[in-house]
């Protein structure tokens, strides 16, 4: 995890406890193995050196799924975190069941949080009917790999910056093949675990 998303999650922290009207503790709720667990209890002393006066508790719990379980249970039985981690994904039920508190005000009266310096399509997965629901804390991409000695083998030349489509699916099927002839594939041009989750980029870029 890098030095940002800890700075932001910092900063998140901050604009929740100023909001309030009296100092009360502050809880935070992530998952993660325990270097994660660990990075973040860093984190929460290192807020607590520059804001001695706001008491954070930190809540951690090891697994994904048992971490969105915990969650909902939290939110169901009124003791919710006051700041937590949550993907674009699964934010979409709390945000409809209007649990979560929109942050823009928050952050257009901080100094140090710039809406501008975010890439746009990151908080456009946060907003829900024209609010912004959540801060986003990290985005990843997914990339395409390639061998290049299996390339090489079969007398492609390797993928260059200007690659289209139509010269990425003859790539795959040059790649697809039977080496023994008994009718089966050996060797597959294109490996994509096959949920929405990684099929969806294909789908959006076309």
């Amino acid at each position: 995890m890098c030095a940002r998303r800890y700075l932001l999650l910092l900063l998140l922290l901050a604009l929740v406890a100023c909001a309030r009207q009296q100092p009360e503790p502050v809880s935070l709720m992530v998952f993660g193995d325990p270097a994660e667990r660990a990075a973040y209890a860093e984190l929460v002393s290192a807020f607590h050196d520059a804001h001695p006066a706001i008491e954070v508790t930190l809540r951690h719990v090891p697994a994904a799924a048992a971490y969105r379980t915990r969650l909902a249970t939290d939110f169901a039985a009124g003791t919710p975190p006051d700041v937590f981690l949550i993907n674009y994904r699964r934010y979409a039920a709390f945000a409809a069941a209007d649990l979560l508190e929109p942050v823009e005000s928050y952050a257009a009266a901080s100094p140090r949080v710039d809406l501008d310096a975010f890439y746009p399509a990151a908080l456009a997965a946060f907003r829900w009917q024209g609010e912004l629901t959540c801060l986003p804390q990290n985005i990843s991409s997914l990339v395409v790999y390639y061998n290049a000695d299996l390339f090489r083998a079969a007398a492609l030349p390797l993928p260059s910056d200007d690659w289209t489509w139509d010269d990425f699916v003859a790539a795959a099927r040059a790649l697809t093949q039977d080496h023994d002839g008994d009718g089966r594939v050996d060797q597959y041009g294109l490996g994509v675990e096959p949920s929405l989750y990684r099929l969806a980029p294909f789908i959006w870029m076309n």
